[in-house]
């Protein structure tokens, strides 16, 4: 199945919407395409619209997932907000720790607004 990416544009941050299948094969390539977008980007800012995404991943690909991912951003000031379904809260919320303890400043949210309302909050200081 896969992933796609679709670039939406926006002035404040990038915005992703990521759709298809996160599994052990295809998650290294999904967050070196995201890494790409960043590096591409003009933004320090992303809201990653994961919404419709579908999991199967095991905590050891989170895991390895979460922490390079984190490690690719750790030298930048990068803040990304992720909307994701509640159905995997178990799942990203590891994802979302991993990279923490990394050094990465990435949130997981639940709805739109307050993931906006996170990156408008941070975007103003």
């Amino acid at each position: 199945m896969g992933f796609h990416i679709k670039q939406l544009e926006n002035p404040d941050y990038l915005h992703l919407r990521i759709t298809g299948k996160w599994d052990a094969e295809t998650g290294p390539q999904m967050d070196d395409a995201i890494i790409e977008a960043f590096r591409n980007s003009s933004h320090n800012q992303a809201y990653l619209d994961m919404s419709t995404y579908i999991m199967e991943t095991t905590i050891v690909s989170e895991f390895t997932q979460a922490s390079y991912a984190a490690d690719q951003l750790s030298d930048t000031r990068h803040q990304i907000a992720v909307l994701a379904d509640k159905k995997y809260k178990e799942t990203v919320e590891f994802f979302e720790l991993a990279a923490k303890n990394r050094g990465a400043n990435i949130r997981i949210f639940y709805n739109e607004k307050d993931a906006i309302n996170w990156l408008n909050e941070a975007g103003s200081q």
